[in-house]
């Protein structure tokens, strides 16, 4: 009987181990995978916010030559 119950937990245990050994490689695999994975989110997105900064620059300057065009083009008032 006391084999038997040896045995038995014996057995369990090593169902138990595996079952830890497989949760934690799987758990380091997929917290691997989630670095990559948030590390190129972030890459993207900065690479995306500098795009917008770079548009916003260029869209200003474009606002600026035509508000100075225009204001080259109107007639100029006489003070007198």
């Amino acid at each position: 009987m006391l084999i038997q119950v040896r045995a038995y937990f014996t057995e369990k245990a090593t169902v138990l181990g595996w079952t830890g050994a497989g949760g934690y490689f799987t758990a380091e695999a997929l917290e691997s995978f989630l670095g990559m994975a948030l590390t190129g989110i972030m890459l993207i997105s900065s690479v995306a916010m500098n795009w917008q900064k770079y548009q916003a620059l260029q869209n200003e300057e474009r606002r600026k030559e035509e508000l100075h065009r225009r204001a080259m083009e109107e007639p100029k008032k006489d003070i007198d």
